[in-house]
């Protein structure tokens, strides 16, 4: 028989569907490793030599953060093989050697004042967090949020009750910000000719401040929980002020939440709340 005229067992739209099948498998693999690579030192070292253009062999990276375990060449190897196949950094061979830099998404995740997924990711890869799925399918057949049914309290509980924990929290809120806010301020303008606003849920008051420094005619209130607004920075025009939002908010000539509502039902705000 002629090779022209043999038909394919499978389609090309069947092997991709086997194929993204298996990386649904294994896709807790990747945060788990790129957290790892991140805890390790791997990004910012990659970073500071080159980031793209950088081109480290695993032996290298183990020998620059002078970690002496002889087999830890093999095992940074296969993590970073792993992070290059989902463009998390770029893979060069060398012979029979690979070299790696970072690749497009890497860049997100290197600690910078201009922003940083670092801080979200090591909190949302933290154990306690971890547990919380696996409330999962006890929330939906007997209600309950994931995260308390695994842990017993709620996240806000663990964080006042755990401050490292709640620094972690804190951390991850604030430290991406920068990123998608500087983007927002670019083109939004509903804060021109305001007086005040109040970011209700604020956190540390990293999203107020990068408001008011864009619109220095800006009041602001910063609202969250006493323990999260306690040892927050101070700025000259924002006023911290503690609170339970699902009680009363202040009040203000702008509103501002930005991820608030992830956190609780709807039915909370069904009433007006304004103190």
């Amino acid at each position: 028989m002629d090779p022209s005229e043999t038909q394919s067992i499978t389609t090309p739209a069947e092997d991709e569907e086997l194929v993204a099948a298996f990386e649904t498998c294994i896709l807790t693999a990747v945060p788990m490793v790129f957290t790892s690579a991140v805890e390790l030192g791997i990004i910012d070292l990659l970073a500071q030599e080159g980031g793209a253009s950088a081109r480290l062999s695993p032996s290298q990276i183990a020998v620059r953060l002078g970690i002496t375990n002889p087999d830890a060449p093999r095992t940074i190897n296969r993590m970073l093989r792993l992070l290059a196949s989902f463009s998390y950094l770029s893979c060069t061979l060398h012979g029979d050697q690979s070299l790696y830099g970072l690749g497009p998404k890497s860049k997100y995740f290197v600690n910078s004042e201009a922003g940083s997924f670092t801080p979200l990711l090591r909190f949302l890869q933290h154990k306690t967090v971890i547990n919380g799925w696996y409330g999962l399918q006890e929330a939906v057949k007997n209600g309950g949020s994931p995260f308390q049914n695994a842990n017993g309290m709620s996240i806000f509980e663990c964080a006042m009750k755990d401050p490292a924990f709640s620094t972690l929290l804190n951390n991850g809120m604030k430290a991406p910000t920068p990123l998608y806010m500087n983007k927002l301020l670019e083109s939004y303008h509903g804060f021109e000719g305001a007086k005040t606003v109040a970011d209700v849920g604020g956190g540390v008051g990293e999203t107020l401040r990068l408001i008011l420094d864009k619109f220095p005619n800006l009041r602001g209130i910063n609202y969250d929980l006493p323990h999260v607004v306690k040892d927050a920075p101070t700025h000259p025009r924002m006023e911290h002020v503690g609170g339970d939002l699902s009680k009363s908010i202040p009040k203000a000539d702008i509103l501002f939440m930005k991820v608030i509502f992830i956190f609780f039902p709807p039915f909370k705000f069904t009433q007006p709340i304004l103190a």
